[in-house]
């Protein structure tokens, strides 16, 4: 977050916003909407190994999702996978 203006203000005078949308906005708003689902279907009973095994699972959802809706490395895993997928073939 602290990088953003001073990176603005050298090379990005007319995308500003265009970029906050989709390299900062996308990602965190994917973060965040699958926080609060983890949230909502968090369970109440459990024990410690439970609730470790939830929110290390939840995390790691978490991450991947926020790396799949950014601009370059969503297209960057797609082109991976299309590769991968020709050479299994």
């Amino acid at each position: 977050m602290l990088l953003i203006p001073p990176l603005d203000k050298r090379s990005l005078k007319g995308d500003k916003w265009i970029w906050y949308l989709k390299d900062f906005g996308l990602p965190m708003a994917a973060s965040l909407g699958n926080a609060l689902l983890s949230v909502i279907l968090l369970p109440i009973s459990g024990g410690r190994i439970h609730m470790l095994v939830f929110l290390a699972s939840i995390s790691l959802f978490v991450m991947i999702s926020a790396i799949a809706v950014s601009p370059v490395t969503g297209s960057a895993l797609v082109d991976y996978f299309m590769r991968l997928s020709l050479a299994v073939k």
